[in-house]
């Protein structure tokens, strides 16, 4: 799904309840990829706060979390994904909205044709790459 305001909430507190689209981003089977990305996650952030940079995680064992990095042969940012997405990286690529929205679209692993359709609702209602075709064909009413 991409980087999304507050997505990262739950993983640092370790709350996966029913708030926001927690219902259609976790299911049963996810918890053990969410609980050890939140534990991950976690010693990033106290390794921020313990010395100024998250580099390593606070246990050492993280991959690098680089600083931001102009060369376009080297990572920008550190992507925070599970093992199964990839697992925790340094990485150049720019996830637009039209990136994000072919993804989407081409992603089978969600529970229900509801729980993809409300995320689509949730990400491209009222900007330009909403369609209301696609959206009535992912099953909801428009």
């Amino acid at each position: 799904m991409g980087a999304m305001h507050a997505a990262e909430i739950p993983f640092v507190f370790e709350s996966f309840d029913d708030r926001l689209m927690n219902w259609v981003l976790f299911s049963d089977d996810n918890i053990p990829s969410r609980t050890e990305l939140s534990r991950k996650m976690s010693s990033y952030w106290a390794e921020f706060a313990y010395n100024g940079a998250p580099g390593r995680a606070r246990d050492g064992t993280q991959a690098e979390w680089e600083p931001w990095n102009e060369s376009p042969s080297q990572g920008k940012f550190v992507m925070l994904d599970s093992e199964r997405g990839g697992g925790i990286r340094m990485n150049n690529e720019a996830v637009t909205f039209a990136v994000l929205k072919r993804r989407l679209l081409q992603d089978t692993s969600f529970p229900n044709a509801a729980a993809k359709s409300k995320i689509y609702d949730c990400l491209f209602r009222d900007s330009e790459y909403w369609e209301e075709e696609e959206f009535v064909a992912l099953g909801s009413e428009a």
